[in-house]
C-alpha cells in the first residue's frame, strides 16, 4: 500500500509496476472567510468510485490527502472540517495556532506522524486530522461534491494578534493550493526479487558494465528488461560503462510481470603514488632495514616480495637479506602501485662480543689473541689514549679496540683486564690426635674467596674436614687468575681407653639399675650424665632414659658409651569388684577388667578358672596379669547369682480388621517391669493394638533379670459387600438381592425389619432390606437395600451427539423399563440395528430419520426423530497476508496465517532473499515482528512456507511471499 503525493508519485510508479498505478488530484474552489462566519469551498469528483482502507488487503481507490492554504492573522479561531458526498464530516483543525499565521501548504494525511493538535501555525507539512483519519471515508463513494467547512469564530471586531488587528481570511483554492488528492491502492507484482545492493570500487580510468552483471545475474533466460537510473533519477547514458560515483537504481520486469529491483553503488577511490624506486647500501652487521619507511603507506595496505617470493611486512620492516624488494601497495578501493628497493651488504668487520682477562701480579696479558682482525686496519685504546702494546698489556683496567674494512665499515670491541692478588696462608702447623677422633685441617688455615687442594703422601684427601689418619698434609691455596700459596700439617695418633659397646638395662617400676656394672672403668676418670646433667648415684637408678658414659685416660683420650635404662610400668586393673549374675545367664569376667596383651590368669579358690568368660558359680575369683616386661598386678571378684522371672512361650493371635488386641492380658507380668516393642519401636498403647506385624515384650524384676517373648499378631480383612442399594420397582419388577451384593463363600443371612426373607432373590415388598455376610475367619460385613414400589408409565427415548459426517454418531436408549429388545432404523442412511446403545457412522449429508421400536418388560414403545447431518470437511478457510508494515504505530505491525479454525497441526517458516531462515513457529497464533534474532529486517521481499491440517480436511503445504515495508 502507497501514498500517493505529487512529490512522491515516482516512488509509487517504482514500487508498483505489475499493475497501472493512477493519482487523482481535485481542486477546491477559493473565497473569502469572514469572521464570525461559517464559509463553505467545494471541489467535483467523478470518476474514482468507492474508497477503501489502504491496509494491504484491499485493492482500489482511496483518500490519499487533503491540501489547504488559508491566509488568516487569527488561525486559532478557526474550525475546519471536510464533509463526503455522503454527508460524513470529519474535523481537519479547530483552534489552533494561536501566536502565529495562516495555513500554508498544511497536507491532512493518514500517513503523518505528527497530530495538528502538536503543530504550530503555518503548519507547513505533513499532519494528522484533529478530528480522526481520512480512512472514515472508506466505503463511500467518492464521486459527488465534497466540501471544506471553514468557521471563523472571532465575533468580536478589533481583536489584536501577531498580525495587527484581525481581518478576514482567505481560501486558496487550486491543484497546488486547496485540493485533495486520491490514490489507488494496487496488488503485489506476482513475485519480487530483490537483486541486492553490490559496491564497486573504480580506481580512475575504470568503469562498470551494468548491462553484461546483471544479463548474467538475474535474466537466467527470463527476458527480463532492464532500466538503470543514476544518483538523480536520470536515465544512465551509457549503462555498459558506468564511472560516475553514487547510488544507482535498477528496475527489472519479465514477461510475468515479475518484478526486480536493486541497487547499485560505486565508490571512487584515488590512485596511490608510492614514488621512484631506490637503492639501499647497508654495512655488515649494522643492523636491519625498514623497508615501510622508505614509502608513504597511510591507509595502504602493503604487499612485499623478496626476489620474487612474498615475504611478510614485518620482515620488510627487518629486512637484513640482499636482493630486489618489490613492494605492491594497495588502498580499499583495489587501486594501486609498484615499487621496487634494491638492498646491498657492503663489507664489513665483525669482532664478536666483549671479552675479560685475569692475571697475576709480575705477568702480563697478549690481548691481540682475542679477536681476528685479518685485512682490516686495527688500533687499541686505553685510558682514551692510544695503546701501543697490546700485547704485553700488565696494568688493570678496560682495553678498547676498534677495527675498519676497506669499504670503511668499522667495529669495536672492550676488554677488561684484572690483576688479581696473591694467596696468604701461614706458617705450617703440627698437632696430636686421639686415634678414635678426626682432625678438621679447613679450620686451621683462612681460605675464603680461595680454591684450596689438601694432599696427603701427594694423594687428594677426600675430606679434609675429618682425617684421623696420622702423616704431613700439604695445602696449596690458589684465587681465580690461578696465583697460590703452600702450607703443611703434621698429624701424630695417640691411642683411646675402650668402654666397648652400648647395651641397655631396665627394671620393673619399684626396683633400681646399677649403670657402674655395665663397664670396666678401672684406672679411668668417668662421668655419667642424662641428658647432659651429671647422674648423682649412677649405682642406684629408678627413673628410664639414655645414660651416657665418659671415660678418660691419663693422656687426655677419651671414650664414651651409652645405657638405655627402661623403668617398666606395673599393669594396672583397678579396684576389686562384685557383680550380681541373673541365673541361667554366665557372666564374662574377662570383660570387667582392661588387660590388653598382657597375660592373664583366673583362679578361685586357689585352683585354675577353666573357662572366666562363662562363670556360672557364686564365689571369690582372682586375676593376675603379667606385662611383657615380667611386671604383675592383682584384682578379686565376688560373683552372685540371683533367680530371673519366666514368661512362657511365644504366642500367635489373629483378630478380624477393625478389633483390637490387649497384649497385656497374654503373659502374667505381677511385679515385673514390662515394655512392648514393635520392629525397635515403642507400643504406645499395649493393651489395643489392631496393625499386623511381631511384637516383643520384655520384663525385668528389681535385680535386672529380664526374660523376652514375642507375639505374631494376623489381621484378616472383612468381608466388603459395598455400598448401600436404592431399588424403585415397578408393579411387574422383583430385585435379586443375592446377586447385588457379591456373598460367594461366605454365609449370609436376608432380613426385613427383623425378620428373616424367605426368597431373597425375588423381592418386591417396599422396605430395607439388612444383608450380613460371615467369612471363613469369622470376620463380618453388612448392607442395607432399600425397595420402593413406584407407577410406571413404561416409557422410551433416546439421546444422540449428531454433527459432523466426519464422525460417527453415539445414539443411547432411554427407558424406565427394563428394556427387553430394540430395533434401530435409519431410513437407508446406515446399517439398521439392534444394539441397545449402538454407534452410527453416516455418509451424506442432510436430514435422517432415525426410529427405534423397543421393547420393555411393560410393552412396546415406537420413537422417531430427524436429525440433521452436516459435512464439515469445507467449514474452515485460511488466507496468508502479502505484506505488513512493522514500524510499532500500532497498525499491521505483524504478519501471521488467518483463518476460520484453529488447525490440529501447524508450522510456518519464513526466508530471506538467500534462503536463510529467519521465523519460525508451530503457533498457529505466532506472529512475525519484522525482526530476525533482535534486529529489524530490511524492507523487501521475503518467502514463505507453511504446512496445516485443518479439522476434517487433508494436510495442506503453501509457500508464497511477503513484502516488508516500512
Amino acid at each position: 500500500m502507497f501514498r500517493i503525493l505529487p512529490s512522491s508519485l515516482l516512488l509509487l510508479l517504482l514500487l508498483c509496476l505489475s499493475r497501472p498505478v493512477s493519482a487523482q488530484t481535485f481542486p477546491f474552489t477559493s473565497g473569502p472567510i469572514p469572521p464570525c462566519d461559517t464559509s463553505t469551498f467545494t471541489a467535483t469528483v467523478s470518476g474514482v468510485g468507492i474508497l477503501i482502507i489502504p491496509d494491504g488487503w484491499n485493492w482500489g481507490p482511496y483518500l490519499d490527502n487533503v491540501l489547504i492554504n488559508i491566509t488568516s492573522n487569527h488561525p486559532h479561531t478557526l474550525q475546519i472540517s471536510l464533509t463526503s458526498p455522503a454527508g460524513t464530516t470529519l474535523l481537519l483543525s479547530a483552534f489552533n495556532g494561536a501566536g502565529g499565521q495562516n495555513y500554508t501548504n498544511t497536507s491532512f494525511t493518514d500517513w503523518a506522524w505528527t497530530s495538528i493538535t502538536t503543530g504550530s501555525a503555518p503548519f507547513t507539512g505533513d499532519f494528522l486530522p484533529q478530528g480522526g483519519q481520512l480512512s472514515s471515508f472508506a466505503g463511500e463513494n467518492a464521486d459527488g461534491t465534497w466540501t471544506i467547512t471553514v468557521i471563523d469564530t472571532a465575533c468580536a471586531n478589533g481583536g489584536t494578534g501577531p498580525g495587527g488587528i484581525w481581518v478576514p481570511g482567505w481560501f486558496t483554492g487550486g491543484a497546488g493550493s486547496g485540493a485533495f488528492a486520491f490514490g489507488y491502492s494496487s496488488p503485489p507484482p506476482p513475485c519480487e526479487i530483490d537483486m541486492g545492493y553490490p559496491t564497486t570500487y573504480l580506481c580512475p580510468g575504470e568503469t562498470v558494465d551494468f548491462i553484461s552483471y546483471y544479463t548474467s545475474n538475474w535474466d537466467q533466460g527470463q527476458g527480463v528488461t532492464f532500466s538503470y537510473m543514476d544518483p538523480n533519477w536520470n536515465n544512465v547514458a551509457d549503462p555498459s560503462a558506468v564511472s560516475t560515483p553514487g547510488w544507482y537504481t535498477i528496475q527489472g520486469w519479465d514477461w510475468s510481470g515479475c518484478n526486480y529491483y536493486g541497487s547499485y553503488e560505486i565508490v571512487a577511490s584515488p590512485q596511490i603514488a608510492l614514488g621512484p624506486d631506490q637503492v639501499v647500501d647497508q654495512c655488515t652487521g649494522a643492523g636491519p632495514v625498514d623497508l615501510n619507511s622508505l614509502f608513504p603507506l597511510a591507509g595502504v595496505t602493503p604487499v612485499w616480495s623478496l626476489d620474487g617470493s612474498p615475504i611478510t611486512t614485518a620482515t620488510a620492516a627487518t629486512a637484513t637479506a640482499p636482493g630486489v624488494y618489490q613492494l605492491i601497495g594497495q588502498n580499499p578501493g583495489g587501486c594501486n602501485d609498484t615499487a621496487l628497493v634494491t638492498l646491498n651488504n657492503t663489507g664489513g668487520v665483525l669482532l664478536g662480543s666483549d671479552q675479560s682477562m685475569s692475571i697475576c701480579p709480575g705477568s702480563s696479558a697478549d690481548l691481540t689473541t682475542l679477536y681476528s682482525t685479518a685485512g682490516a686496519t686495527v688500533a687499541w685504546y686505553f685510558g682514551g689514549a692510544a695503546f701501543a702494546t697490546p700485547t704485553a698489556a700488565n696494568t688493570a683496567g678496560v682495553y678498547t679496540l676498534v677495527a675498519t674494512s676497506s669499504a670503511g665499515c668499522t667495529d669495536t670491541a672492550e676488554v677488561t683486564l684484572t690483576v688479581q692478588p696473591l694467596a696468604s696462608l701461614g706458617a705450617d702447623q703440627a698437632l696430636d690426635l686421639c686415634s678414635n677422633t678426626s682432625l678438621d685441617l679447613t679450620s686451621l688455615y683462612s681460605t675464603t674467596g680461595l680454591s684450596t687442594d689438601w694432599t696427603l703422601n701427594s694423594q687428594p684427601v677426600a675430606d679434609p674436614s675429618a682425617v684421623s689418619t696420622a702423616g704431613t698434609y700439604q695445602l696449596v691455596a690458589s684465587n681465580g687468575t690461578g696465583c697460590s700459596d703452600t702450607a703443611f700439617v703434621a698429624v701424630g695418633l695417640t691411642a683411646p681407653p675402650a668402654l666397648g659397646q652400648d647395651v641397655t638395662d631396665g627394671t620393673c617400676e619399684g626396683n633400681t639399675v646399677d649403670l657402674t656394672t655395665n663397664f670396666n672403668t678401672t684406672g679411668l676418670g668417668t662421668t655419667w650424665t642424662l641428658s647432659g646433667a651429671a647422674v648423682p648415684d649412677p649405682s642406684s637408678i629408678d627413673a628410664s632414659g639414655m645414660y651416657t658414659l665418659v671415660a678418660t685416660n691419663a693422656t687426655g683420650c677419651s671414650d664414651t658409651a651409652h645405657v638405655e635404662v627402661t623403668i617398666h610400668p606395673n599393669p594396672v586393673l583397678g579396684a576389686d569388684q562384685s557383680v550380681t549374675g541373673c541365673s541361667g545367664l554366665a557372666v564374662d569376667l574377662t570383660a570387667l577388667y582392661a588387660t590388653g596383651s598382657n597375660a592373664t590368669s583366673w583362679t578361685k579358690n586357689g585352683a585354675p578358672v577353666p573357662d572366666p568368660t562363662s562363670a556360672t558359680t557364686n564365689g571369690l575369683y582372682t586375676l593376675t596379669t603379667t606385662s611383657p616386661a615380667g611386671c604383675t598386678a592383682t584384682a578379686s571378684v565376688t560373683l552372685t547369682f540371683i533367680p530371673a522371672p519366666v514368661l512362657g512361650p511365644d504366642q500367635a493371635i489373629s483378630i478380624c480388621d477393625g478389633s483390637l488386641l490387649d497384649l497385656t492380658s497374654l503373659y502374667n507380668t505381677g511385679g515385673l517391669t514390662g515394655v512392648w516393642t514393635q520392629n525397635g519401636a515403642s507400643v504406645t498403647y499395649p493393651t489395643g493394638v489392631g496393625l499386623a506385624g511381631m511384637y516383643q515384650v520384655v520384663v525385668s524384676n528389681g535385680s535386672d533379670c529380664t526374660d523376652t517373648a514375642l507375639v505374631t499378631l494376623t489381621v484378616n480383612p472383612n468381608p466388603s459387600l459395598g455400598g448401600d442399594q436404592y431399588f424403585s420397582l415397578c408393579p411387574w419388577q422383583t430385585v435379586d438381592l443375592s446377586t447385588v451384593f457379591p456373598t460367594a463363600g461366605m454365609s449370609t443371612t436376608y432380613a426385613l425389619n427383623g425378620q428373616p426373607v424367605s426368597d431373597p432373590t425375588a423381592v418386591h415388598d417396599p422396605g430395607g432390606y439388612s444383608v450380613i455376610v460371615t467369612d471363613a475367619n469369622g470376620c463380618t460385613d453388612g448392607a442395607m437395600a432399600t425397595v420402593v414400589n413406584v407407577e410406571c408409565l413404561c416409557t422410551a427415548d433416546f439421546w444422540e451427539d449428531a454433527k459432523c459426517i466426519e464422525d460417527p454418531v453415539q445414539f443411547k436408549l432411554l427407558a424406565d423399563s427394563t428394556v427387553l429388545g430394540v430395533h434401530w432404523d435409519f431410513g437407508g442412511a446406515a446399517a439398521s440395528t439392534t444394539q441397545t446403545d449402538p454407534v452410527v457412522r453416516f455418509s451424506a449429508e442432510g436430514n435422517v430419520l432415525v426410529k427405534m421400536q423397543v421393547t420393555l418388560s411393560c410393552g412396546v414403545v415406537d420413537v422417531q426423530r430427524t436429525i440433521r447431518m452436516q459435512d464439515c470437511s469445507d467449514s474452515c478457510n485460511v488466507w496468508v497476508p502479502s505484506s505488513f508494515t512493522p514500524d510499532k504505530d500500532g497498525v499491521n505491525d505483524t504478519w501471521a496465517w488467518k483463518g476460520d479454525c484453529e488447525p490440529e497441526e501447524f508450522s510456518m517458516q519464513v526466508f530471506d532473499r538467500f534462503g536463510e531462515l529467519i521465523f519460525e513457529t508451530k503457533d498457529p497464533y505466532g506472529a512475525w515482528d519484522g525482526t530476525y534474532r533482535g534486529v529489524d529486517s530490511q524492507p523487501g521481499v521475503y518467502a514463505y512456507r507453511a504446512k496445516y491440517r485443518l479439522p476434517y480436511q487433508d494436510e495442506k503445504k503453501v509457500m508464497g511471499t511477503i513484502t516488508l515495508l516500512k
